[in-house]
């Protein structure tokens, strides 16, 4: 059985970018402004079917951006044996809650 509090820090899947988004309660306007690119390439890469599909148009520099965005919140992306997951940091909690609030 597999330890489960073993995680791999890995690149974040379309569904964990879009997972940590709702959690924030950030609209995709909102993920646009906090990593500043526009709001095309958030529509674009959260309707792509995965990442790959991405690798010819969307610069790194440009997703770097969106994980910074994610990363001053307190969220890391990572994998627990076969299952993609989100990690909220305590930041990202306290956050999430005081937006859900108001």
């Amino acid at each position: 059985m597999q330890n489960l509090t073993e995680f791999t820090y890995t690149f974040p899947s379309i569904p964990q970018l879009v997972s940590a988004r709702n959690y924030l309660f950030w609209s995709q306007q909102a993920l646009a402004d906090k990593a500043g690119v526009g709001i095309a390439t958030v529509k674009r890469i959260e309707k792509a079917n995965d990442m790959g599909e991405l690798a010819e148009t969307l610069k790194l520099a440009t997703l770097k951006r969106i994980l910074e965005a994610f990363d001053r919140e307190g969220i890391t992306f990572a994998k627990q044996g076969e299952s993609e997951v989100v990690i909220f940091g305590p930041n990202a909690q306290s956050r999430s809650k005081s937006r859900k609030r108001n």
